[in-house]
């Protein structure tokens, strides 16, 4: 790979091996773990702050158990959730960072937006193309195999 090709690398399925890409998705899925949790303790706070909110009518005070545990949680976790998953979600075939790979949808009043954020769930490399998870390699062989397949009936058809 010369120099420029760095800097344009697309993933190739045709010069890979699943065996390889698989145990580098599982190593890619584990390392993005801890973001994973930091993501689902928020969720859980705020289904817990929902469900308070509907039972007792009150929104979270600084008196609540679950309101200090939020405030403290928002400043700590979360900015180390995001480092984290900066630092571990670099593509293994392209060696680059996703960068604001992940997609929020707000919904507030009358208004409807949608942003791009980071997200710990990553699929497919968001400079390359490559497989990140498990389903995402078995998806992206079944689907590079079929294409063989039918390459091989079309070469076949017009013997």
């Amino acid at each position: 790979m010369n120099k420029m090709d760095k800097y344009n690398y697309k993933y190739d399925i045709s010069n890979s091996n699943k065996e390889r890409d698989l145990k580098l998705a599982n190593a890619m899925q584990r390392k993005l773990m801890i973001p994973k949790l930091g993501f689902y303790g928020f969720a859980a706070i705020g289904i817990l702050a929902l469900i308070q909110k509907i039972y007792t009518g009150e929104v979270l005070t600084e008196k609540d158990s679950i309101g200090l545990f939020f405030m403290y949680y928002m400043p700590i976790v979360i900015p180390i959730t995001i480092i984290t998953t900066i630092i571990f979600g670099i593509c293994p075939h392209c060696h680059k960072t996703q960068g604001l790979n992940g997609k929020v949808v707000s919904f507030t009043g009358l208004s409807f937006s949608v942003s791009r954020g980071v997200s710990p769930f990553i699929k497919y490399c968001a400079r390359c193309g490559a497989p990140l998870s498990k389903k995402a390699v078995e998806e992206a062989y079944r689907k590079y195999e079929e294409a063989q397949r039918a390459a091989e009936e079309d070469r076949a058809k017009q013997i």
